[in-house]
């Protein structure tokens, strides 16, 4: 009985010794600090290949933001980066040293000085990219940046878009136009190497129903390099869009609002 008894207390005391070693394995390790996100690169979908980088993106809507960037190792907190972004949609990318590979770290995170972060983590092509999002934002919708210049343009992003663009933007008229009558629009895209809005082009639409080609203006680099547009009336009337990919073209069909 007595070395039944010492042998069930060995198991228990095996079981609880694992028990207590698989938690603290899984269990995110304590920051001390407020406006703190940590990244548990275990829940994200892919493989961080051996020489994988870690993209982090200001998807924020706020002009500044100033913060540093840690990893967990040794049981210790470690600065690697202070971040500075100066504008929605600008890169930071940390990249493995001699004495720290990235691959081998588990938990990074993420400091704000002013205001709190939410987040978004993914893998691609074997690298870690970390989408910054402000604490009050829709996780579960893109991004957008802000179009100051007028409340009304419909902002959009091509990620939203199934299919390509590499060609033209085509618009169609769906409200009735009376002969004579002309209606002007104008489309911006977002430039991600300096934080601003160019013009892109702008299209006169005179008939219902009838294709018109963004007639293309201003300085830029073409259709697929840009992610992020703002199409806007130079009229009082509100419009409604809608936008698609189709043939290497954006084709935006314009209705007014009811």
């Amino acid at each position: 009985m007595k070395k039944n008894a010492l042998r069930n207390l060995f198991i228990v005391l095996v079981i609880l010794i694992t028990n207590n070693f698989l938690f603290a394995q899984n269990s995110t390790p304590e920051f001390e600090g407020e406006n703190v996100i940590i990244i548990d690169t275990a829940k994200v979908k892919g493989t961080f290949r051996e020489s994988g980088g870690i993209i982090l993106k200001n998807k924020t809507i706020d002009d500044f933001f100033i913060g540093s960037f840690f990893a967990y190792t040794n049981n210790n907190w470690i600065k690697l980066a202070e971040l500075k972004f100066n504008y929605f949609d600008e890169i930071y990318i940390q990249k493995s040293t001699k004495t720290l590979r990235l691959k081998n770290i588990r938990y990074f995170a993420i400091q704000r000085e002013d205001y709190g972060l939410l987040y978004s983590a993914s893998i691609n092509d074997g690298d870690l990219y970390i989408d910054l999002r402000s604490e009050n934002s829709d996780i579960t919708k893109t991004a957008l940046p802000v179009f100051d210049a007028n409340p009304n343009a419909y902002v959009f992003s091509k990620e939203d878009l199934e299919g390509r663009l590499n060609d033209n933007i085509e618009f169609t008229a769906f409200f009735p136009i009376e002969r004579g009558e002309e209606h002007l629009f104008k489309v911006s895209v977002y430039d991600p190497k300096t934080g601003k809005w160019i013009m892109y082009g702008t299209a006169n639409l005179w008939k219902t129903g009838k294709e018109t080609e963004v007639d293309e203006k201003g300085h830029h680099s073409g259709l697929k390099a840009y992610t992020y547009y703002a199409v806007e009336s130079f009229e009082d009337t509100e419009y409604e869009y809608m936008v698609y990919a189709d043939g290497g073209d954006l084709w935006i069909n314009v209705n007014k609002k009811k």
